[in-house]
């Protein structure tokens, strides 16, 4: 039987590993910790430009997470026309973010479900490989990317997801939290390392398809 234990803030039951690898939160608050904490640092850039790493001499953070947030608030300042579709797509994730927490996942159109599908998908795999993608708020998202992907036309990444889907038992990734990180912990590390290797492999090639192609699809397809 697995054990389980009350998280710290909320009182819902969570996994012992989860406990632990949380200070004894669940995934949900434990990333509210998270979310505060790095919201604060980007609001600091925005209120102060000068501030921003990436410009002004600054150099970028370590932190990937951050790294790649400062490059977004930079191309949101100063934008190009990469810059701008990917604005674009992140402007779409937002209206569909706040339909799911206000609605649910039942009220969201196949334009919402890809939109987040993708967006969580590219940022987290980017930022912390499969393991923080499926431990994520993201992977809630993740039985919805295969059909994204193939849906705006990105078929590498398409085979990805069924191969990560391939994992779990029945073909299919759960949608709950603890389920997700209960199978996690029994995917041998190797698998989910390859399917990174060929993310990354696919994001050295093809800088910026990403958001072109998710850009197309949104102004194809009405809301």
């Amino acid at each position: 039987m697995v054990e389980r234990t009350a998280c710290l803030r909320c009182g819902n039951l969570i996994l012992e590993t989860t406990a632990r690898r949380n200070s004894g939160l669940c995934a949900i608050c434990k990333r509210d910790d998270d979310s505060v904490q790095f919201d604060a640092v980007i609001q600091g850039w925005i209120k102060d430009p000068t501030t921003l790493p990436g410009t002004h001499g600054i150099p970028l953070p370590k932190s990937i997470a951050l790294s790649m947030a400062a490059e977004q608030v930079k191309n949101r300042l100063y934008p190009d026309d990469d810059a701008k579709l990917e604005a674009e797509c992140h402007a779409a994730f937002d209206q569909a973010h706040d339909k799911w927490l206000n609605q649910g996942a039942a009220a969201l159109s196949n334009r919402e479900r890809y939109t987040l599908a993708v967006e969580t998908f590219y940022g987290e795999v980017s930022n912390g490989g499969f393991e923080q993608y499926l431990t994520n708020e993201s992977g809630e998202f993740a039985p919805w990317a295969e059909e994204a992907f193939a849906a705006i036309g990105i078929p590498e990444l398409a085979e990805v997801m069924r191969n990560l889907a391939e994992l779990f038992p029945e073909g299919t990734i759960p949608v709950d939290a603890d389920d997700r990180l209960e199978h996690i912990l029994s995917i041998d590390g190797e698998r989910l390392e390859e399917l990174a290797s060929r993310f990354f492999a696919f994001k050295r090639s093809n800088e910026n398809r990403l958001h072109r192609k998710l850009a197309d699809y949104l102004r194809r397809t009405p809301s």
